[in-house]
């Protein structure tokens, strides 16, 4: 018996709001994570960490499968050179470094998408042509971008190698096309 591919069912709709969402066994190992972010078990989060003129800066965008939604979650540290800038209403997240402030864009995620995503997912999960099937190495030096896929709360090993890495710049592209154009036009 095969176990279930990741991402087969898709929900017909987003789940309503109700009880707290605990963060995923993903969330608690990576620690610091916006809620937002955190509470994501089915999907995709790209993560890019800035270096040099973006020093302080953190990029969180995700699509979160079970509420059918996109989500961006800007982070920026003051480094003494002013108030930091963020796009629309911001907060400061709890336990962060003084001058840290974070702003929240959602967008709705449609059937069309989230199905778009899951063929890419499985195409790179089921990609022959990888080197390896490992966990993405960190990346080294000032700028950091990962994309993890996750499923029930687990970040998943993904294949390396250059054909998974055009199947993985397509659903970062996915994920975060909607809330660029978001962010470029206001909430």
């Amino acid at each position: 018996m095969t176990a279930p591919r990741p991402y087969a069912r898709m929900p017909a709709a987003a789940q309503a709001p109700g009880a707290p969402v605990q963060p995923t066994p993903w969330a608690r190992a990576e620690g610091g994570l916006p809620p937002e972010i955190a509470r994501v078990a089915e999907g995709a989060v790209t993560v890019f960490k800035g270096g040099l003129m973006n020093a302080g800066q953190q990029t969180w965008y995700a699509l979160d499968l079970q509420r059918r939604s996109f989500i961006a979650v800007l982070r920026r540290i003051d480094q003494g050179a002013g108030a930091p800038q963020a796009t629309g209403p911001v907060r400061r997240p709890e336990g962060a470094a003084p001058g840290t402030v974070e702003s929240v864009h959602q967008a709705p995620a449609s059937a069309a998408q989230c199905k778009a995503f899951a063929a890419l997912a499985h195409r790179l999960l089921a990609n022959p042509a990888a080197d390896t099937m490992e966990p993405a190495p960190v990346p080294q030096g000032p700028l950091r971008r990962t994309l993890v896929l996750l499923h029930e709360g687990r970040a998943l090993d993904m294949p390396q190698g250059p054909a998974a890495g055009a199947l993985q710049a397509g659903i970062v592209q996915l994920i975060q096309q909607p809330l660029q154009a978001l962010l470029r036009g206001g909430d």
